[in-house]
């Protein structure tokens, strides 16, 4: 192992260590001395162009904009990974993937001795509940978790709603709602708009159009055509008509789980309880319809894949002058979402080893990072993030590292390389990139050998093709 993550394992271990020992000290109190709730919802992948809020010219999001409206919206929020594992382990902990995917060790779920925010708020007297439609973020092995493993921390979690549609979440939270003592965080795993791209049948379809060609495309179902991609699988032609049916689709599994938030919102409102809490909407990956050769998820580094909504709503009723339907512009990471909540409640971060920033300045006076620089990894490719400008590095072949520079506000669909215009930009961001993948992994060829047994675990659950 090297140095660097030797050092990091010791402080970690240390901190783990106090966090166990130490008496948890009680929440701190807000201003009218009563802890706030939280309630985290993650949409599984939810990819940010195709919301309303966030440019897409079809009307997918109707409510997700009206909660905007009251909430902070970050433009260029991004996921540390393109695949559920590890992104919400690295969401969960403010840890980056390397530490769950360069493991001795693979394990899907969050390992015991990780802090995490289920844990961290429990031990400071929440009571903690998650509902999870995942397959891959469980408490106990499924089809495509062999060993479970996401439920520490959290007092219930609830999976009878595994593969089921938002209505069935919302059915099983009201209940929830109705019991759980205050204060208490939720976690909420929404499986809309992954794949198959389904959605109920009593949902209206409001952008499929008729469509009469092959079958599996008209099923919403990418695997054949991932299958022919990666796993030399039969070839299936695909056209441009077939790609706008599945993205038709996908669309709508978009705007069926929007025509349910509101059914949460109205929910936490009812109760009294909507102003006492903390709420987050928040994606762990995007999807691909063939951008750059890729269809899904868990392949690239691509915007299509690591840029994800993002919304922090804060009790209104209890922040004097509450930021609302503000847009903070600029690069964020899925990292910073634990740092926030927790500053938010008056709890330290600083025991817990945490890789992410607070943020608490940018969503009350702007004030933050400058410039805000955000890593992700995916798979055998690692980028940063800086301002408007994104390095992509892939390493499967260490004697062939093939890499680019792309200007984001020119270019958001990273087609047009510019490291030639810029040469002493992409040199340092080059350098950059290189120190974090280090300090992180170890070396690449490390950090490609993990990910390739990773994937293999994933093929052979069946989750990837």
């Amino acid at each position: 192992m090297a140095p660097c993550r030797s050092l990091v394992a010791l402080v970690v271990g240390c901190a783990i260590l106090a966090a166990c020992t130490a008496e948890p000290p009680p929440p701190v109190p807000t201003d009218d001395a009563e802890p706030w709730n939280v309630v985290l919802l993650l949409v599984d992948t939810l990819r940010a162009d195709h919301l309303g809020a966030y440019g897409y010219a079809r009307d997918t999001s109707p409510n997700f904009d009206a909660l905007a409206g009251e909430s902070v919206l970050f433009e260029e929020a991004v996921a540390q990974a393109g695949c559920t594992f590890p992104s919400v382990n690295s969401l969960l902990t403010s840890r980056y993937p390397a530490l769950f995917i360069t493991a001795e060790e693979r394990y899907f779920g969050i390992p015991e001795e990780v802090p995490s925010l289920p844990k961290i708020l429990q031990a400071h007297g929440y009571t903690t509940a998650a509902v999870s439609a995942s397959p891959i973020v469980a408490n106990n092995p499924t089809e495509y978790n062999a060993d479970g493993g996401f439920g520490g921390g959290f007092d219930i979690f609830y999976e009878g709603c595994q593969w089921a549609p938002a209505d069935c979440l919302h059915r099983r939270t009201a209940k929830l709602l109705e019991r759980l003592e205050e204060p208490f965080f939720l976690y909420l795993h929404y499986m809309e708009p992954h794949g198959p791209y389904n959605p109920p049948p009593g949902h209206p379809r409001t952008f499929v159009r008729p469509y009469e060609g092959q079958d599996f495309i008209a099923r919403g179902n990418p695997n054949p055509i991932a299958k022919m991609i990666y796993s030399e699988g039969p070839k299936v032609g695909v056209s441009d008509r077939d790609l706008e049916h599945l993205v038709d689709l996908y669309d709508e599994e978009i705007r069926y789980f929007d025509s349910q938030l509101t059914h949460l919102l109205d929910q936490l409102r009812a109760n009294g309880q909507l102003e006492r809490t903390v709420l987050v909407l928040v994606s762990d990956h995007g999807e691909e319809f063939l951008e750059h050769g890729h269809i899904k998820h868990c392949r690239s580094v691509y915007q299509s894949l690591v840029h994800t909504p993002l919304l922090i709503r804060l009790p209104q009723g209890r922040v004097e002058d509450a930021p609302r339907g503000q847009r903070i512009p600029g690069p964020v990471s899925n990292l910073d979402v634990v740092p926030t909540l927790l500053d938010y409640l008056g709890i330290d971060a600083a025991p817990h080893g945490l890789e992410g920033e607070s943020l608490r300045g940018l969503l009350e006076d702007g004030s933050g990072r400058e410039p805000a620089r955000v890593f992700t990894a995916q798979r055998y490719s690692r980028a940063l993030l800086e301002g408007d400008y994104k390095i992509i590095m892939d390493f499967e072949d260490p004697d062939d590292r093939r890499q680019a520079l792309y200007h984001l506000a020119d270019d958001p669909g990273e087609t047009r390389p510019v490291e030639r215009l810029h040469p002493e930009l992409f040199r340092r961001l080059r350098r950059d990139l290189l120190l974090w993948v280090e300090a992180q992994e170890g070396d690449a060829e490390r950090g490609v050998r993990a990910a390739r047994e990773a994937e293999k675990q994933l093929k052979a659950l069946g989750y990837l093709q």
